[in-house]
């Protein structure tokens, strides 16, 4: 996913759907990448990923980086439970941790 950080340098490019305007959007692109836009600008990239933690639960973050979640990240969704219960967790197979509450990094 390297190639994914140099999408954020769409944001303020004016896009259109078959030459034809678009208000208030989200578009996917290659299954991860989301493209939000306003008034035909993209105003923001975020990326979904999805993370096996600790004590059995799989989380899918919208997050602003490509290759981590940051503070600010929100949890769109959660295996087996969601709402995520709030809690810090570690990422299997990383020296990470993830601190959640009310479903956002913090």
């Amino acid at each position: 996913d390297g190639d994914n950080k140099d999408k954020t340098s769409y944001v303020g490019l004016t896009v259109s759907m078959n030459g034809m305007p678009i208000n208030n959007k989200v578009i996917f692109e290659d299954g991860n990448v989301k493209y939000h836009t306003e008034n035909s600008k993209i105003i923001k990239v975020v990326f979904e990923k999805e993370y096996r933690l600790t004590r059995g639960l799989t989380v899918k973050i919208e997050q602003k980086e490509s290759s981590f979640p940051t503070k600010g990240d929100k949890v769109i969704n959660a295996k087996p439970i969601f709402p995520a219960p709030d809690g810090r967790y570690r990422i299997k197979g990383a020296l990470r941790w993830l601190k959640i509450k009310d479903n956002f990094i913090v």
